[in-house]
């Protein structure tokens, strides 16, 4: 089992670098088949309810071609001299948004690679873009903060795992990285009353079940109120020197209204690491 498909968002020039090397990192161990992906945004400018002159129009499709030619450069060079094939792929957005274009480019792929924001001189519209995509997308999410230089993704790997729907995705999800990892721990969060007195619990047999998959894991339980969940998976990661978190994305969408659970938007805002995640 191993990813096919990745995707790379290439939003702009503050945080596509590091999201390319997370992907190319993946790309090069999966022999994957990696698609450098910018989306371009629709003309969003009006007066009043009359169109935009002509010339702001031209003068905002150029700064957009510009910006595209750039990230295209950014992406050919560092994928030229790499064993994988590498694809680079501008998407109009047309009448639609940025958000629907990329959840339906992500859907075509085995995992997603964003940035963990957008960047401080991005559109206000983009700032909170990995959140919505995690909500709408049927795929797994790999976020990667903003800045990060690393040597390594997916070596050391602290899963957590609650038994919910949310986080068994995602480490199901995560099956090809921690077949592939050195090390792998999965991290049992305020483990159920009734599994505490036995030696083999509900835990145990998931450790069991990826096994079979070829997973070689550590477990290790640990409780924690809804407000610390956030800071202490943090704070193990950085004690095993993890270089991935997989984790469940917690929220929901009333009325297409966005609200995320709170462990998930600080891991989100603060994590040092990229984060797998599913919703």
């Amino acid at each position: 089992m191993a990813y096919k498909t990745l995707l790379a968002h290439m939003s702009n020039e503050d945080v596509s670098p590091a999201v390319l090397q997370v992907a190319s990192l993946l790309a090069e161990r999966h022999s994957a088949h990696l698609v450098g992906l910018h989306i371009q945004p629709p003309l969003d400018l009006y007066v009043s309810e009359l169109p935009t002159p002509i010339d702001l129009s031209r003068e905002y499709l150029d700064r957009l071609r510009l910006k595209e030619s750039r990230l295209r450069e950014l992406f050919e060079a560092g994928t030229q001299t790499q064993n994988y094939v590498a694809e680079w792929r501008t998407v109009d957005a047309l009448t639609d948004t940025v958000l629907n274009a990329l959840v339906e480019q992500g859907n075509t792929a085995d995992l997603i690679v964003i940035s963990q924001t957008e960047g401080d001189n991005s559109d206000v519209r983009f700032r909170h873009l990995p959140e919505h995509v995690l909500m709408a997308c049927g795929r797994s999410l790999l976020v990667v903060p903003v800045g990060s230089d690393v040597d390594t993704v997916a070596e050391r790997v602290l899963v957590a795992w609650d038994g919910r729907r949310e986080s068994t995705r995602a480490l199901f999800g995560s099956l090809p990285l921690l077949r592939r990892a050195s090390e792998v721990r999965l991290h049992r969060i305020n483990q159920p009353h009734q599994d505490r007195h036995h030696l083999s619990g509900i835990t145990e047999e998931l450790a069991n079940t990826l096994a079979r998959h070829g997973v070689s894991l550590e477990l290790v339980h640990s409780d924690a109120r809804s407000g610390e969940i956030a800071e202490e998976l943090m704070g193990f990661a950085k004690d095993m020197d993890a270089d991935l978190m997989v984790m469940g994305c917690y929220g929901h969408s009333p009325l297409r209204e966005f609200v995320l659970g709170g462990t998930t938007r600080t891991v989100l805002a603060k994590t040092p690491i990229p984060v797998l995640m599913s919703n």
